[in-house]
């Protein structure tokens, strides 16, 4: 329905189910990540891990204004838009803001860079560490088999990541 109310070519968008295998290969044909939620209190802890991943595959978003802090993080950074309610006028402008954001020739890559920072696995690790160490009082770094990661900062020789468990 939203589709034939706008000017999009119907015959452009694409809406199905694909194995979790294809998902990037679908991300690759994609201009924009969508992650529309219901603002609410119980969306103020939320971070939609489908954010990260659309970034990571260099993908501007269009998040829903109210859900966790992804607000400041597409704004301030320059990776997307932010619906202010779910109407058309609200539509009209995030598309205008993605307008803007698809003639910087660097916006993938900025997306890329801003999902490396803020979601690799390394970072969120390090979040977690800070938060035990608050709790527990701990001040050493455990050693990387402790919690789980092995260096990111040091590629293998096979470009796989190893992940002591």
């Amino acid at each position: 329905m939203c589709v034939q109310a706008s000017k999009l070519s119907p015959e452009r968008v694409i809406i199905c189910s694909v194995e979790a295998a294809q998902v990037p290969a679908w991300l690759m044909k994609a201009h924009v990540g969508l992650a529309f939620y219901q603002s609410g209190f119980s969306r103020v802890g939320t971070c939609p891990t489908k954010l990260g991943e659309y970034l990571a595959m260099g993908l501007p978003v269009v998040v829903t204004k109210g859900v966790g802090d992804t607000e400041p993080l597409v704004t301030t950074r320059r990776v997307g838009a932010v619906l202010s309610a779910c109407c058309p006028l609200a539509y009209g402008l995030a598309l205008d803001a993605l307008e803007q954001l698809w003639a910087d020739p660097h916006l993938s890559v900025r997306c890329r860079a801003v999902a490396e920072e803020c979601f690799s696995l390394a970072q969120g690790v390090a979040s977690y560490w800070r938060v035990y160490q608050r709790l527990t009082g701990a001040s050493q770094e455990p050693e990387s088999h402790e919690h789980g990661v092995a260096s990111m900062s040091e590629e293998p020789a096979d470009g796989a990541l190893h992940v002591m468990s």
